[in-house]
């Protein structure tokens, strides 16, 4: 038989103010709470998801294409288990590379704000120092108690 009795601990059993422990209740003073995290001041502006870095990574493909190529000359691979490559191989094995750098253009043509100029990115990055500032003024009253966080433009 499974019976517990109401006045023995057991792990499920609260260790304060449960009806049925032994237990006097406690008057706990109240924890603070914690102030809650401020947020960023400037979100994410992209509504798309950013390229990987892998998009845009040509390097070792080309670099390996290059050392296959020298495998020739140098009679040494730069790369396990790669094969010399010939000058009629060339264009087949530089298709991948191509089509990453194709991919990548189509990427960085397709990112939001491509088409604005440096002036307007540099306003832009004026006012939100501004709001910046007027928002940590306000933070720094409501830190200090003061009442100034009412509504400002």
């Amino acid at each position: 038989m499974d019976k517990r009795r109401s006045d023995v601990f057991t792990p499920s059993t609260p260790l304060l103010s449960a009806p049925n422990t032994p237990f006097p209740r406690q008057s706990l003073p109240p924890t603070p709470q914690p102030l809650p995290q401020p947020q960023p001041l400037v979100t994410q502006p992209f509504s798309t998801p950013l390229p990987s870095p892998e998009t845009f990574d040509i390097i070792p493909p080309l670099h390996e294409i290059l050392s296959r190529l020298l495998i020739l000359s140098s009679g040494a691979p730069a790369y396990k288990n790669a094969a010399p490559l010939e000058i009629q191989q060339l264009l087949a094995e530089t298709a991948v590379v191509k089509n990453r750098i194709r991919k990548a253009r189509r990427t960085v043509e397709e990112l939001p704000d491509g088409d604005r100029g440096v002036e307007e990115q540099e306003r832009e990055i004026a006012e939100l120092r501004g709001k910046v500032e007027k928002q940590r003024g306000v933070l720094a009253r409501v830190g200090r108690g003061g009442s100034g966080g009412g509504a400002e433009g």
